[in-house]
């Protein structure tokens, strides 16, 4: 009889009621545009191709790959899971390069073939990171390298086996391929070809390669034309006409103008055009025709919208139709997301606002600080982001309850804090400009704009707090409105003055107000002239003052500190994954004592100190979030917070590297910012049956709707007898009797515990010889590849093997003579029932 057992007592530590954690997103997160690195059409199904890194398109969710029939994107039956990095259609199939291990639920490895239909693994695939594929002579060569590793091999496909790696580059990266009748052009940045020596430019006749005279260092791009080869690349002439190959030797075509920084050549309606970076912030990257104009109509510009160097990765032409691949933001001065199409004479965006990034990468998307504004209750959140919502808001951006809104033209580089100051929104950080308006690190949103303060920083702003009713600001900088104030300085709503009459000369990290003095960390050491102050200095008067640190060989910055419960707190950690675990300190009037370390070393980031619900919590982006219970930290969760936001006694604002939640199959997109909300747990037990036979088995299940529960099971005279973290645990009872077995499940915060216990009956059902057989009993070998065996088989009439939950595989009457034929099973755990004449025992069999 299948039971489900009710929750039977809560145990309160802290609060005055128990306590789930729900976490969802926040209108869709925040979010980095993807990109789309590769593209190929298929012009007689009218069918174009992308790839690269993004979530989806036009609101379709697509993992790194899509297809656009001309009037609708479609996934490709679940996309790609990892990045797409190279695609070539040969005939009407696709064949996917790049990083990956599953392509529509389907195993491969790094390569993929798409039938208009489904996904094949072309062969047993390639160990490689694949990063260019070419069709030449029929055959398909795919050039990669291990990860973490330096050569880059090419390999060739038959259409049915691979020859893997039959020849190796060394001294840099394989920027492409390129085919022609009679020959596959190689190029990049390498300089040796199987240990010998090559100019960055091989050609492959399929048997033997050619190397090139020597003319560049570096080869970005090649185009076909006027039985010429035209190159793009770092040359070591320096001239604005383009160089070719034709006739055997390299020349440079004087009768045209081809800007030397070209990094991409295409052919269009039998024009060569090539495209240039003109650089700079808030500048163009210009599509111009190779022609005899020296100066050169654009054929079409797109504007930079942040400080990341942005790119055009892949063109497709094909008659009038024209098609581009990139993560750029603007066309011209528009937003326009991505791919760009060009049919005849108009240019239109395909899938505007669509590209969503989940970079799992700590230089993507993250929310840093958040604010609530005090005149309307809205939450302001800034971090490093292009998109709230679907809105375009880079940076910075207004949640108003139920959408997210622009703040003016937004930021042009990362926010670090937000902070109210007489009755205002100030944000710091590393941006310089909002639109035309240039900041330099700080200033002042008035409901409409973000405003300067002066000329602003002349570097970056890191942290910002207020002390005695003035804003103080501290970071890398050494002026700040043209008044110098090494590293930190302080505005009182009108003027900016500097710190200090003892010019501190390190950045710094973190500032905090403790006991009506203003304490600043560094971000490696203070020092005054030649005196170190080593982690911490505290302005006594006019003078920077040492404040006490018993460990100045500690060179990571100080992340943050924190006034907690009148005791003062710093976390030590990094910025980079060179960063040493976190390490907490505690201030006792004048030195600093350690508390504890999170995180394995080596690997934590941005240590964030936290008030918690009256608890002291540290967090990291790579660690997750750790509470201290007055003696060590305790990890209570894996999400990689930067900042909390408590909103209620029910609410919590929280962002950092957070992008997709798993509880148990479910996922929930949270995309760096999230609503954390507390409610009545709902946890529930099941048991298979409430009376067994001895030595059968039990089979459990919880189910939850807390994200963040952990399970500790106690099974007292079951086999285990505890389990940690199994949401079905399938336990053995050998000997006859009664049994409660219990759950405890603690959620994220660790103050609220459900106790659930259940009762059991084992009846003894094995009598006299029945039960000397069952022991004598034996199954083998156990673990198994292929057969397995059963001693005493004669007094067995039928045999059941079933899966962990309990679903029947096969049922059958053993054969003494060939035993159990095991070999075309998936490797796991099974449940092995042998039926005799009154004695049904069941054996756990492993196959390997």
């Amino acid at each position: 009889m299948r039971k489900t057992l009710p929750l039977l007592l809560i145990c309160i530590f802290i609060f005055n009621y128990s306590r789930s954690q729900s976490l969802t997103s926040l209108g869709g997160g925040m979010t980095m545009h993807g990109n789309v690195r590769v593209m190929q059409y298929d012009s007689l199904y009218n069918l174009l191709y992308i790839g690269g890194d993004f979530r989806s398109v036009d609101g379709v969710h697509a993992n790194n790959i899509a297809c656009w029939d001309g009037t609708t994107w479609f996934t490709m039956n679940g996309g790609i899971n990892g990045t797409v990095r190279s695609m070539k259609l040969v005939g009407h199939d696709l064949y996917v390069g790049g990083y990956f291990q599953t392509a529509g639920g389907v195993s491969v490895s790094n390569i993929a073939k798409w039938n208009r239909t489904s996904w094949f693994s072309p062969g047993s695939g390639l160990p490689y990171i694949i990063n260019n594929l070419e069709l030449f002579q029929g055959v398909v060569y795919a050039t990669g390298y291990l990860q973490n590793g330096s050569i880059t091999s090419i390999s060739a496909y038959n259409g049915t086996t691979w020859n893997q790696g039959f020849s190796s580059f060394d001294g840099g990266n394989i920027n492409g391929m390129l085919a022609t009748d009679s020959a596959l052009l190689i190029y990049g940045n390498f300089n040796k070809l199987n240990g010998d020596t090559a100019y960055r430019l091989v050609s492959f006749n399929g048997t033997n390669f050619y190397t090139y005279p020597s003319r560049f260092y570096g080869v970005y791009s090649l185009a076909l034309k006027d039985s010429s080869i035209y190159v793009a690349g770092n040359s070591n002439y320096i001239t604005n006409h383009p160089t070719i190959w034709k006739n055997g030797v390299w020349q440079t075509d004087s009768t045209k103008y081809m800007d030397r920084h070209t990094e991409k050549l295409f052919t269009y309606n039998d024009t060569l055009y090539s495209v240039l970076d003109v650089g700079g912030i808030g500048s163009y990257l210009h599509i111009k025709p190779v022609t005899s104009d020296s100066i050169g109509s654009i054929f079409a510009k797109f504007k930079y919208a942040t400080q990341y160097y942005q790119r055009i990765y892949s063109v497709v032409s094909c008659g009038q139709k024209l098609f581009l691949g990139s993560d750029l933001t603007h066309f011209n001065d528009t937003l326009s997301m991505g791919v760009f199409y060009k049919n005849g004479s108009s240019w239109a965006t395909i899938g505007k606002n669509s590209f969503l990034n989940e970079s799992q990468t700590y230089s993507y998307a993250f929310t840093t600080c958040m604010i609530k504004d005090s005149t309307n209750g809205d939450l302001i959140a800034g971090g490093q982001f292009f998109f709230a919502g679907e809105k375009y808001s880079p940076y910075v951006a207004r949640w108003d309850g139920s959408s997210w809104h622009v703040m003016g033209q937004g930021l042009d580089k990362r926010v670090v804090k937000l902070i109210h100051f007489q009755n205002e929104i100030y944000a710091v950080g590393y941006f310089l400009n909002s639109g035309p308006t240039r900041l330099n690190g700080i200033a002042k949103w008035n409901g409409t704009d973000w405003l300067p303060l002066g000329t602003g920083a002349n570097s970056f702003i890191r942290d910002a707090c207020i002390f005695r009713n003035e804003l103080y600001v501290g970071g890398d900088f050494d002026t700040i409105n043209g008044i110098r104030a090494p590293y930190c300085a302080k505005f009182d709503g009108t003027n900016w003055y500097p710190v200090g009459s003892n010019a501190l000369d390190a950045t710094v990290s973190s500032l905090v107000v403790y006991n009506d003095t203003l304490i600043a960390g560094a971000d490696d050491h203070f020092f005054v002239g030649t005196s170190s102050l080593s982690k911490f200095a505290h302005i006594s008067g006019s003078l920077w003052t040492s404040t006490g640190f018993p460990n100045p060989t500690l060179y990571d910055p100080v992340t943050s500190m924190l006034v907690f419960n009148g005791e003062l707190f710093a976390c030590i950690s990094g910025y980079t994954s060179s960063a040493t675990s976190s390490k907490i300190f505690k201030f006792s009037g004048s030195t600093w004592s350690s508390i504890g370390t999170i995180g394995a070393n080596f690997l934590t980031l941005f240590g964030q100190l936290y008030d918690f619900h009256g608890q002291l919590a540290v967090s990291s982006i790579n660690e997750g979030l750790f509470i201290y219970d007055g003696v060590s930290f305790n990890k209570y969760s894996t999400l990689g917070t930067l900042c909390i936001l408590n909103d209620s006694t029910n609410v919590d604002y929280i962002g950092g590297i957070i992008h997709d939640v798993y509880h148990g199959n479910t996922v929930r997109e949270i995309n760096s910012i999230g609503k954390l909300e507390f409610t009545l747990p709902q946890v529930t037990l099941s048991m298979n049956e409430d009376t067994i036979c001895e030595r059968q088995y039990e089979f459990y299940h919880a189910v939850s709707n807390d994200i963040f529960v952990n399970l500790h099971w106690h099974f007292p005279g079951g086999m285990p007898d505890t389990l940690y973290n199994s949401w079905d645990p399938i336990i053995q009872y050998v000997n006859p009797g009664n049994y409660q077995a219990y759950l405890v499940a603690t959620n994220l915060i660790g103050t609220d515990t459900i106790f659930f216990s259940s009762d059991l009956t084992v009846l003894p059902c094995l009598v006299g010889t029945e039960e000397n057989l069952s022991s004598q009993l034996m199954v083998y070998p156990n673990p198994t590849s292929s057969y397995i065996k059963i001693n005493h088989a004669d007094k067995i009439d039928r045999i059941e093997l079933t899966d962990l939950t309990g679903k029947i595989l096969l049922s059958m009457k053993y054969n003494i003579d060939t035993g159990l034929d095991l070999t075309d099973f998936p490797a796991g755990v099974y449940l092995l029932k042998c039926r005799g004449n009154d004695f049904f025992p069941t054996y756990k069999i492993f196959k390997q």
